[in-house]
């Protein structure tokens, strides 16, 4: 049933149901989910959008990230898709998010709940400004190694970006550590940018030090920098 409800949605019936069974078959016998968990997968795959050619890629990955993190398969799914969506990938690409997921989960507090919580409110913010989606898990993965949780790492972190978006905040930025754009107004690689900041506030009272982050990213977009240097 799932797997012919996944066949109907991607439109090649015949041809997709077989290969569906084949990675069906396949992922169930290289992971401990078995066969009507995968296929459950795949439907929730289709429902999003993922086309058969894509299943290839997608579907080992999520079902390697979740076991490895001992969840489900269609969360972890829904999660890579999500990513994937927010930064413009392809079906291939779909190991490398999960590789980077992972190192992020294993090595922070940001598990695999927290950081898709995070993902959701600064995916779209980070992608606009051409922030690596390895640095975005960095600066989240950090943040709840310092408290700030989940979608609050997120909200932060997306009013971070959203400042360094607006002319008048950006332009006390730059007071404080210059500029933070190239000649084509494109911004400067965000690590640098922290890094010049750290510099210029660690010499500041700590709370002359809030007050200039307040001033510049916002109440909990302030927070979020200040965790970060």
């Amino acid at each position: 049933y799932e797997l012919r409800g996944a066949a109907a949605k991607t439109g090649g019936y015949r041809i997709d149901l077989t290969e569906y069974r084949n990675l069906t078959k396949k992922v169930g016998g290289a992971t401990k989910f078995n066969n009507l968990d995968v296929a459950q997968a795949i439907n929730a795959g289709a429902t999003l959008g993922i086309k058969k050619d894509e299943m290839k890629h997608i579907i080992p990955a999520a079902a390697n990230l979740a076991q490895a993190f001992n969840s489900d398969v269609v969360p972890s799914l829904e999660m890579i898709k999500m990513h994937m969506n927010s930064y413009g990938l392809a079906g291939k690409d779909a190991q490398k998010v999960t590789d980077m997921i992972a190192i992020t989960a294993k090595n922070t507090a940001a598990d695999l709940p927290r950081l898709a919580e995070g993902f959701k409110y600064v995916g779209a913010s980070g992608k606009a400004l051409d922030v690596p989606l390895e640095t975005v898990y960095a600066m989240l993965g950090k943040m709840n190694d310092n408290g700030l949780i989940g979608s609050t790492a997120g909200t932060g972190l997306n009013q971070m970006f959203e400042s360094m978006k607006d002319f008048k905040k950006r332009d006390k930025l730059e007071q404080l550590i210059g500029k933070v754009t190239d000649e084509k107004g494109n911004l400067q690689d965000m690590t640098s940018i922290l890094e010049r900041l750290k510099g210029v506030t660690d010499k500041m009272g700590n709370a002359d030090k809030a007050g200039v982050l307040k001033s510049i990213f916002g109440v909990q977009g302030g927070r979020a920098v200040n965790t970060l240097l």
